[in-house]
């Protein structure tokens, strides 16, 4: 579909310096939409993270697992908080044969999880195909620690 805009006189043609902020701002409105859609698909996939690791804490039918306790669990509630700072969320949440919780996040070149144990022991690692895996333990009041290795991992 094509305008066609008619002036009367044809000094009052529309300018650069009219054109130039309508264009910047229609194009600060689509950044703000595109930003406002990815915002609400992470929120979406970190609201279905906390819902999928209440549904592994609670889940009967994994009888020959040990469920994840109350520890392992909060220590894995409040690193989804710290991670929603940055906009991410796990790619996959399992519970841990050992007892306890992964979330493995999966990005470009390496591959992360980290590992919420009913020991109390928490691990985060991250490795690449052809790589030495790079693993840290943290205590449960060193997230913001695993949440920085994460992000450095993301590249």
């Amino acid at each position: 579909m094509t305008y066609q805009t008619q002036f009367a006189d044809p000094n009052d043609m529309l300018s650069s310096e009219t054109v130039i902020p309508i264009y910047q701002n229609l194009c600060l409105d689509r950044m703000r939409s595109e930003y406002r859609s990815q915002f609400a698909r992470r929120k979406r996939q970190l609201e279905s993270c906390r819902l999928a690791l209440m549904a592994l804490t609670t889940a009967d039918e994994i009888s020959a697992t040990p469920q994840p306790n109350l520890a392992a669990t909060t220590t894995a509630l409040k690193f989804l908080e710290a991670i929603a700072k940055y906009d991410s969320a796990p790619d996959r949440v399992v519970i841990n044969l050992d007892g306890g919780l992964t979330f493995y996040f999966f990005f470009s070149r390496r591959t992360a999880f980290v590992q919420f144990l009913n020991d109390n022991t928490n691990v985060v690692a991250a490795y690449a195909k052809n790589d030495q895996p790079d693993i840290q333990e943290f205590a449960p009041t060193e997230i913001d620690g695993a949440v920085a290795f994460l992000e450095r991992q993301r590249g």
